[in-house]
């Protein structure tokens, strides 16, 4: 893939650790992709913040997923939806968003994912 490629969980202080080891199972396969946490740093503590840089990870910060407070989900779920405009506006042309749950085992055809993928919807909030 020769496209500027972003990888990325959303996650609180619970969610770091299982972040951390989704995104190295993408990374051992694809490390020309940059990775990223996006959460809210009020919620995460900055000893967790540390163990990202130790492992690469960037962290991208937003506030938003307090508009979702009293969801039936957790707010910080919520940041995924702005991951694709987040990554954009720093010059990735693709991103890939995860579940903390998620292990990759074998590598992804990154350009057949990217090529499948003609549009997202939403609605203005």
């Amino acid at each position: 893939m020769n496209k500027k490629c972003a990888v990325y969980c959303t996650a609180d202080d619970n969610y770091i650790f299982p972040s951390i080891v989704a995104l190295q199972s993408v990374r051992r396969f694809h490390p020309e992709c940059d990775f990223f946490v996006i959460g809210n740093q009020g919620i995460i503590s900055k000893n967790k913040l540390g163990v990202l840089k130790r492992f690469d990870i960037h962290f991208l910060h937003s506030d938003q997923n307090e508009l979702f407070a009293g969801s039936h989900w957790p707010s910080t779920c919520y940041l995924a939806l702005l991951g694709p405009e987040m990554l954009w506006e720093k010059g990735y042309e693709y991103s890939l968003g995860l579940d903390a749950d998620i292990l990759c085992v074998q590598p992804l055809d990154l350009d057949e994912v990217f090529s499948m993928t003609v549009g997202y919807a939403g609605i203005e909030n």
